[in-house]
């Protein structure tokens, strides 16, 4: 017998046959309860309440779907970025009861115009525009009205609230403006699909409307399976939980773990789980040259000082691109576990990303909902487009547009709130260090595949299991280094910490 750290329970006839009881069905929303609460998640009793309903009634699955995404819309206002709405709302010195509505009052305008705009969209094709570039010109030029035109501060305030409730709809609602010609459900049913109450990412969690008609269970059994592979990458999220904690109090000397904190004390070998009352001695010594300084205090130390101790780098930046990873991972794991017990049988969104063949499979396994936000709204469009050009130039264009032009855009959309402190402008220059980011992950991404077409996996053993490996790993670790989006960072501080890598002052 095969003893295995996740069994794969959704191939055990007997335990798919049980799923699809009445007894089946709510001990999978049992076991849904418990692992959200270990799992520390937000709100696991609501997130519980909203798939019991697809559980228990998945004919209405569709309805329940919308129902359970305007609910969170509505009780987790958290989503929209709750703050930047408040200081806009803040302007039009409403009393009491009218702040206490306020923000809900606008989200419901909010929605019905960014309904109203999709609508308008749908009708640029006449004229050979594609709707998904008129809603970002459109956006653009509202987030440059707000910043710079002469207007009255309650109005410069309402298209700063519009342009917060649209940058959390905007990649939702770019798929459903892709799939312009093609068969969709109704356009206010795909707007409840925005932004869903499985998850608050700005990446859509499966991309979206069309989609989750492709991946729907259509019937009891197809069901069974998904949510049987839901429970199982929950499981799963709650041991790369547990490894990250213990990852972190090994090198950090601190974990988070169950909403309590595991600490390993270096000089008595102490782990704390939970809460700190909770200690079990474990006679644990760390060495010192293990220890991991947190990599922007590292960094900022490099800044301003020699930047001599180049083993101290490698740490910190080799610490915070596993972090990076298994947090990744986690919320992907969390999030598609959810959507499989609702009945969509969603791909994973991480697969074992160290196990990569090449830089752009890596990017393929690491964020593949990302990944395919970028193919899907901009490489194959642009290579479409661009069937004059010969094969190589056609592929390398069509990479530059999606990974630099649609990563950074993605991006900016996202950190609105830079937006609306400093301006579209200024906004767009602090994000310098990440625009070479896409640069490098774009000539890399596009190297691998132009690499890989023409040796059509000629490798040897030594080139697959080990140069290929540190290969991609390094380059990942080396171009996040311009993943920095506090202000102020420049690309000299950026170039000065990759040299101190290798002993280059």
């Amino acid at each position: 017998m095969q003893l295995t750290l996740v069994p794969a329970i959704e191939r055990s006839p007997r335990l798919l046959t049980a799923a699809q009881t009445l007894v089946g069905r709510l001990v999978l929303i049992a076991i849904a309860w418990l692992l959200l609460v270990l799992l520390n998640y937000q709100w696991p009793l609501p997130t519980v309440a909203a798939l019991a309903l697809f559980i228990l009634w998945p004919q209405y699955r569709r309805e329940w779907l919308s129902l359970a995404t305007v609910g969170f819309w509505l009780f987790g206002f958290q989503w929209f970025g709750e703050q930047a709405i408040a200081e806009q709302l803040q302007l039009f010195a409403l009393g009491p009861a009218a702040s206490a509505v306020a923000p809900l009052i606008s989200l419901a305008l909010a929605v019905l115009l960014i309904g109203g705009i999709h609508a308008l969209l749908f009708q640029l094709p006449r004229w050979n525009i594609r709707p998904l570039a008129g809603a970002i010109i459109l956006y653009a030029v509202l987030a440059i009205l707000a910043s710079y035109a002469p207007l009255a501060e309650p109005w410069r305030a309402v298209l700063w609230l519009f342009l917060i409730y649209w940058s959390r709809f905007f990649w939702f609602g770019a798929y459903t403006l892709h799939d312009w010609n093609r068969p969709l459900p109704g356009r206010w049913r795909q707007l409840s699909h925005a932004l869903p109450f499985w998850s608050p990412s700005d990446i859509p969690y499966p991309k979206a409307a069309a989609y989750l008609q492709r991946i729907e269970a259509k019937d009891a059994e197809a069901a069974a399976v998904s949510q049987l592979k839901g429970v199982k990458l929950l499981y799963w999220a709650l041991w790369l939980v547990l490894f990250t904690a213990l990852f972190k109090a090994t090198f950090y000397g601190y974990g988070e773990l169950f909403g309590g904190y595991v600490r390993l004390v270096r000089d008595q070998g102490e782990l704390l789980l939970g809460a700190d009352s909770w200690a079990v001695a474990t006679g644990i010594v760390i060495p010192q040259w293990l220890h991991v300084d947190d990599y922007f205090r590292t960094f900022d130390y490099c800044a301003v000082t020699a930047c001599d101790d180049s083993w101290r780098n490698w740490k910190a930046i080799g610490a915070r691109f596993i972090e990076d990873l298994l947090w990744t991972a986690v919320m992907g794991h969390v999030a598609i576990g959810i959507v499989r017990l609702a009945g969509y049988n969603a791909l994973r969104n991480t697969v074992n990303p160290v196990a990569s063949r090449s830089i752009a499979d890596f990017w393929n396994r690491y964020n593949y909902y990302f990944k395919e936000l970028l193919v899907n709204l901009f490489y194959f469009p642009a290579f479409l487009s661009l069937r004059f050009c010969p094969p190589w130039l056609r592929m390398y264009l069509a990479v530059i547009f999606a990974v630099c032009f649609g990563n950074f855009l993605f991006h900016l959309v996202r950190g609105i709130d830079s937006t609306i402190r400093y301006g579209v402008w200024d906004a767009v220059w602090e994000f310098r260090t990440f625009f070479l980011y896409t640069l490098i992950l774009a000539h890399g991404i596009f190297l691998s595949q132009y690499i890989n077409e023409r040796r059509r996996g000629r490798k040897s053993w030594l080139e697959r299991r080990i140069a290929t490996p540190v290969i991609v790993l390094g380059f990942f670790c080396l171009a996040t280094v311009f993943v920095d989006h506090r202000r102020g960072t420049s690309i000299e501080s950026q170039l000065k910490f990759i040299l101190s890598l290798f002993g280059l002052n």
